[in-house]
């Protein structure tokens, strides 16, 4: 597939959202591999993105609580950065106060 294609298969298909939400960046930033597998993996999620009840279910979701695990993650290895000497207290404070 080439990234023409790919790009109007995301276009076709409302993928846009979901892979900027995957990667953190609009889908014109990602490689044509990376893409070609998303649209895979998405295609077999949903059919249709708008319209279907995957997406409807995926959507009523509470992700409170891996949301709360992410952070945890995230408290606990800026805590070992910062005992390594590799993060000073501004930069723990910085990345700490992000996570509210």
């Amino acid at each position: 597939m080439t990234r023409k294609e790919a790009y109007n298969i995301i276009k076709e298909n409302g993928y846009g959202k979901e892979i900027a939400k995957r990667y953190g960046h609009h889908y014109t930033n990602i490689s044509t591999e990376v893409l070609v597998y998303e649209i895979e993996q998405l295609g077999k999620k949903y059919t249709n993105p708008e319209k279907a009840e995957d997406k409807k279910e995926c959507e009523k979701h509470d992700y409170t609580e891996e949301i709360m695990k992410i952070k945890l993650c995230i408290i606990s290895l800026v805590s070992a950065l910062q005992v390594n000497g590799d993060l000073d207290p501004n930069e723990v404070e910085n990345i700490l106060s992000k996570l509210n």
